[in-house]
This record gives structure tokens, C-alpha cells and sequence, in this order.
């Protein structure tokens, strides 16, 4: 299935008309936390953006979906586990843009979150083709077939995360009746039960230099944060409260380990260093936010755009005019207007993504001449773009004309 720009700007456009916020901004700038959060009215992927804002993208999950950020910060693989689209078979595995459409993968049951490879051109996920959970590999190139890694296993083995080094994939499994924290090479070889413990073990993500795993155990009765080696060994508790912690990401710098706890009722995100200090609350509500991984940002800088004054004639197209100033070369651009009239007010929000940019070149974001059926003579139009790393520009306005029709000939 293909998922048009315009599907996956459904929810983006929350970010824009009034989204929702964290309790607090993450100060680094090369980073942003993702979750799965219910606070705009259902789950949906969002980035935690500097200010604290949530930024909404992708398309409703439910909160036993999952979402996964690429190396290059650009694109998400999600899994669905709400039905958004008639006669879907769920779960469902999407790839997409954090802005901009994509597709499904169509490889069988999947559960859990998925895991990019280093160099971002294959997935690791839990899938279920034989009977029993089994973590796979995929390319993303088209006609790719997923290998089973672990066929031999009769039990579950879930929860993949791709060490940042590329040398390891580890796991979750439940092979010796229990579920421990597990490793193996990338092609299924060398598997490596790295925790043993008679409490339930369940992954949590990589450090950003490989070395270190953070995951969830119930060896301390709730279900606190734990840190062990990549090569197994004793662990280090990393926190204690009533609250069960789980869903942790390491952050890309390494500084911060996201996670989710339910200490008051409902999941709510919380930050710790790894080394035990700083621990604080980033979302405070009474919604699920489910922390999900960390999105790298390589691209800093938020398209500029500048929208320019034009008029068109009633009955014809109306073509708005704007220039854009984006490195990238690609952004999603938001139009919007409103006038009133009849008795109420007319909302106009409309997105389209342009390819190819380049500074200083006049675009036109065209609307089909229905478009202009109860318009009034004069009108202000706002554009505003977001480049492929979810960067926003600020708003630029402008000022629009509706000519009358000329008058016909007798």
C-alpha cells in the first residue's frame, strides 16, 4: 500500500494548528526524543521538539504501535496496529518520510519496534511466518525477502535493536522459559544470552558506541532500568521506583536515557543519565506517551520561505506565489487561509511537497478554480515548509486578490 503525502500530513498538521507539549525541551540540539503519544486526541508518532512542543508525523499506531527513526534522521519505519486505511491486514509495516508519503513493507505478522541497520538500507524485525516469533532481516530495495535469523528457535524472540557499530543484533527471547536479553551476529550466528536471570529481562536499546545495553527487569520486584555489557555480565541497577520502567532509548550523543513509566497511573516519558543523575519527567498529562527512540539530526537548519502577493480571476485556479530557501532541496509546504461569510468561517489548509528547490526561484502552490466559490475579493494567505529532518520555517504572509470575471462582449 502506498501512503500519499498528504495521508501522512493528516496528523503533521496538528503540529502546525496547535500541538501538544512536553513538560520540558531537551537542550541538545542534534537530537530529538520520539514517542508515541496520545495527547492530541489519539497515537500518533511525535518528535519533542527544543521548545517542548510535540510535533506530530506518520499516522495513528495505537499505542501498541511502534515507530522507528533512520540513521539519517529523515524516515520512520512504523508499525500499525489501528486500522487508518478500509481492509487493511494488521499489523502493518510502513516506511515513510517524516514528511512525504511511503509505502508498506509487505512482510507477514509483525509486532514490536523495528531496528535500522547502521547504514540504513535494511530492517530487522519480530515476525511470525512459521508459527512462532523469529527476528528477520529485510532490504529496503524493492523485491527484497525477509531471512528468518532465528528459525530454529521454537520460542519468542522479540524486540530487535542493531547495535550502532553494525557487529551485533540483540534481542528479546523466551527460549529457556524465561526472557532474557540475548545477542547474535547479524547473520543469526553466534547467539548470546547475555543476562540469565530467573526475572523477566526485556530490551531496551543499544549505547551509541555499542558497548552497553540498557534494559527492563523485574529482579527488584517492579520493573526498573538496568545497564549490562555487550558482553553479558553483571548488571548495574539505574533506577528504583514504584512506577514500571520500560521503552528506553539511549540518546544519539549518549547523554540521556529516555524511557517510560507509569508511576502515576498512565505512561509518561522520563529522562536519566546513565550513570544514575539528572533523572526528571518530560511529560506530565493524563495520556500515554510512549517512548520510542531518538531521531539524530543532521540537518539543523528550518527551511526559510517567503510568501509573495498575487491575484487570479474568480472562476480560474488561484495560484499562490512564495520563494524557499532549503538545503536539503525538498520540503513539505502548508497553505492556509480563512475568510468569513454565510453565517461561519471557511478553513483552507492544503500541503503539497516540492522536489528540487532552489534559492530564489518563484513556486506556485495551485488550487483548483472551485476553490475560489464564495472567496471574498481580498484575502491574506500564510505558507509555511518543513524540510525531510521535520525542520519548520517560520510563517510568511501575503496578501491575495480575487479578480471579478471580465465582462463578455455583447
Amino acid at each position: 500500500m502506498r501512503l500519499a503525502a498528504a495521508t501522512l500530513a493528516l496528523v503533521a498538521l496538528a503540529a502546525i494548528g496547535g500541538s501538544g507539549s512536553a513538560r520540558a525541551g531537551f537542550p541538545a540540539s542534534q537530537q530529538r526524543l520520539v514517542l508515541i503519544s496520545e495527547e492530541i486526541g489519539f497515537p500518533v508518532p511525535a518528535l519533542v521538539l527544543a521548545n517542548g512542543k510535540l510535533f506530530p508525523f506518520g499516522l495513528p499506531l495505537g499505542v501498541r504501535g511502534s515507530v522507528a527513526i533512520s540513521p539519517d534522521g529523515t524516515q520512520a519505519a512504523m508499525v500499525e496496529t489501528v486500522s487508518f486505511f478500509p481492509g487493511e491486514s494488521l499489523p502493518a509495516l510502513f516506511v515513510a518520510g517524516l514528511v512525504g508519503g511511503g509505502d508498506e513493507l509487505h512482510v507477514g505478522k509483525v509486532t514490536g519496534r523495528t531496528a535500522w541497520s547502521p547504514d540504513g538500507t535494511k530492517l530487522a524485525f519480530a515476525g511470525n511466518n512459521s508459527g512462532n516469533w523469529d527476528i528477520y532481516v529485510v532490504g529496503l530495495a524493492a523485491g527484497a525477502v525477509p531471512i528468518d535469523l532465528t528459525p530454529a528457535s521454537p520460542a519468542a524472540d522479540l524486540e530487535p535493536r542493531w547495535s550502532p557499530d553494525g557487529t551485533k543484533i540483540a534481542f528479546q527471547s523466551d527460549r529457556t522459559r524465561n526472557v532474557d536479553v540475548y545477542t547474535m551476529n547479524p547473520d543469526g550466528s553466534a547467539v548470546t544470552d547475555l543476562t540469565g536471570d530467573p526475572a523477566r529481562d526485556s530490551l531496551g536499546d543499544w549505547s551509541p558506541d555499542s558497548q552497553r545495553l540498557v534494559f527492563t527487569s523485574t529482579r527488584s520486584g517492579n520493573g526498573d532500568l538496568y545497564l549490562t555489557s555487550r558482553d553479558g555480565g553483571s548488571a548495574t541497577r539505574l533506577t528504583s521506583d514504584d512506577g514500571a520502567d520500560t521503552h528506553a532509548a539511549w540518546s544519539p550523543d549518549g547523554s540521556t536515557i529516555a524511557y517510560s513509566s507509569n508511576l502515576d497511573g498512565d505512561d509518561d516519558a522520563y529522562r536519566i543519565a546513565p550513570d544514575g543523575s539528572g533523572a526528571d519527567r518530560i511529560t506530565d498529562n493524563e495520556s500515554e506517551d510512549l517512548v520510542q527512540d531518538w531521531q539524530p539530526l543532521r540537518d539543523l537548519f528550518a527551511p526559510k520561505v517567503h510568501a509573495l502577493p498575487g491575484k487570479s480571476v474568480r472562476g480560474r485556479p488561484l495560484v499562490f506565489r512564495f520563494t524557499i530557501s532549503e538545503s536539503s532541496g525538498r520540503a513539505e509546504v502548508d497553505l492556509g487561509y480563512q475568510y468569513s461569510g454565510g453565517g461561519g468561517t471557511t478553513v483552507i489548509n492544503a500541503s503539497q511537497t516540492f522536489e528540487g528547490l532552489r534559492s530564489g526561484h518563484v513556486y506556485r502552490f495551485t488550487l483548483p478554480a472551485g476553490a475560489t466559490r464564495g472567496v471574498p475579493a481580498r484575502l491574506r494567505f500564510c505558507i509555511q515548509a518543513t524540510d525531510s529532518s521535520a525542520n519548520t520555517s517560520k510563517r510568511s504572509c501575503a496578501a491575495y486578490r480575487v479578480l471579478p470575471k471580465p465582462k463578455k462582449k455583447r
